[in-house]
């Protein structure tokens, strides 16, 4: 088969794929991925990603209280609700 065969009734050439234009959440995917690949090769990371590391390390900390006291909450619930669950009415 020919591009002649290929291309009949479609015009005369075959359309082009065009690219679609970088948007913002493609712009941000690809700083992040830059980011990634310098910290898996151990390369320095530059100043603007310091406070963004460290913001999310303050909120993975508050996560993990948070979740430390909502088990702790839900065991001492349980630990109190066990007598009561035992209990047999006459």
């Amino acid at each position: 088969m020919n591009s002649n065969s290929i291309n009949r009734g479609r015009g005369n050439s075959l359309s082009k794929f065009l690219p679609e234009p970088k948007n913002r959440v493609m712009s941000t995917l690809s700083g992040a991925a830059s980011f990634v690949s310098r910290l898996a090769t151990g390369q320095p990371v530059s100043g603007q990603f310091d406070s963004l590391i460290a913001t999310q390390m303050e909120v993975q900390q508050q996560l993990m209280l948070v979740s430390m006291q909502s088990n702790l909450s839900r065991t001492e619930h349980e630990t109190k609700m066990s007598p009561v669950r035992n209990l047999r009415v006459a």
